[in-house]
C-alpha cells in the first residue's frame, strides 16, 4: 500500500517511469502474498497512471480482474474506485454513455467517503474534451472550482485551469481568457513542484503561442522545462513536447 500511493508522488514530481515500476512492484508483492486489499488497491493505481499516460485500452484489462476480487471482498469503495477508472477508459475509446456513468460514480463516492473530488471531476472533464462534450465540461469545471473554493482542496488544481483553457479555446473565446487559464496552470503546478502538470500547461501554453505566431515565446518557455524533466521517456505528453520543440528549431 505504501508503494502505491508513494507511486503517484513520483508521478507528479516527473518520474512516471518509476512510478510505474513502484505500482507494478507492489502489484507483484500483492499477487504474491495473495492480499487482496493490495491487489486491488495497486490495480486502482496502476489504472490512473494508465489514464495519464493515455494508455485508454490497457485500462480495462487492469481493472476487470482486480474488480471482480474486489466484489467477492465486498470492499465497495476500490469497486466504485476501479468501476469508475473502467468507465472512463471506455470514454476515452469513444462510449459517451460511459462518461455520464464515471461522473454518477465520482459523485456516489464522495458523497460517502469525501475525498478527491477535484481529481476524479478532471478525469472527467478530460474525457467530455475528448468527446467534444463542451457544455458539459465546463460545467464540471466550474463544479470544480467551487469546490475547491469551499473545501480548500488544491489537489489536480493546476489540471482544472488547463483543462478550462482548453473548453474556452474550444468556445473560440478571447485569446487572452484561454492564455490566463494556462498561465495560472502553470503557476500553480509550478507552486506546487508538480512537474507532470507543469509540463502539461507549459505546452498547451506553447501551442497556444504558435497558433498565433509567438514561436519565439514558445521556445523560450518551453525548452528549459522539458530540459529539466528528471525522466525523457516515449510517454505521449514528453513525445509531443519533443516534436514541438524539433518544429520550433527548424523555423
Amino acid at each position: 500500500t505504501t508503494l502505491t500511493y508513494y507511486s503517484t508522488a513520483l508521478h507528479l514530481l516527473g518520474y512516471p517511469e518509476k512510478a510505474l515500476q513502484n505500482v507494478q512492484e507492489a502489484s507483484d508483492i500483492a499477487f504474491a502474498v495473495n492480499q487482496p486489499g493490495s491487489i486491488y488497491a495497486s490495480a486502482a493505481f496502476m489504472s490512473r497512471l494508465y489514464l495519464a499516460r493515455k494508455y485508454y485500452a490497457m485500462v480495462e484489462k487492469l481493472v476487470a480482474p482486480a474488480l471482480e476480487i474486489a466484489k467477492e471482498n465486498g470492499d465497495t469503495f476500490i469497486i466504485g474506485l476501479l468501476s469508475y477508472y473502467l468507465s472512463l477508459g471506455h470514454a476515452h475509446l469513444g462510449n459517451e454513455p460511459a462518461v455520464y456513468k464515471a461522473h454518477h460514480i465520482a459523485n456516489s463516492i464522495y458523497k460517502v467517503y469525501k475525498s478527491y473530488r477535484p481529481a476524479f471531476l478532471a478525469y472527467i472533464a478530460d474525457a467530455c474534451r475528448k468527446l467534444g462534450k463542451i457544455e458539459m465540461g465546463m460545467e464540471i469545471i466550474n463544479d470544480s472550482f467551487k469546490h475547491i473554493y469551499n473545501t480548500g482542496e488544491k489537489l489536480y488544481q493546476p489540471e482544472l485551469y488547463r483543462l478550462k483553457g482548453d473548453f474556452l479555446f474550444l468556445q473560440q473565446k478571447p485569446l487572452e481568457e484561454i492564455q490566463e487559464c494556462y498561465e495560472k496552470s502553470l503557476a500553480i503546478a509550478q507552486s506546487q513542484k508538480d512537474r507532470w502538470h507543469e509540463l502539461l500547461a507549459a505546452k498547451s501554453l506553447a501551442q497556444l503561442w504558435i497558433k498565433n505566431e509567438k514561436t519565439k515565446e514558445a521556445k523560450e518557455l518551453l525548452t528549459p522545462i522539458y530540459d529539466a524533466f528528471p525522466e525523457k521517456s516515449d510517454l505521449i505528453d514528453l513525445q509531443e513536447t519533443q516534436d514541438i520543440l524539433k518544429d520550433l528549431d527548424s523555423i
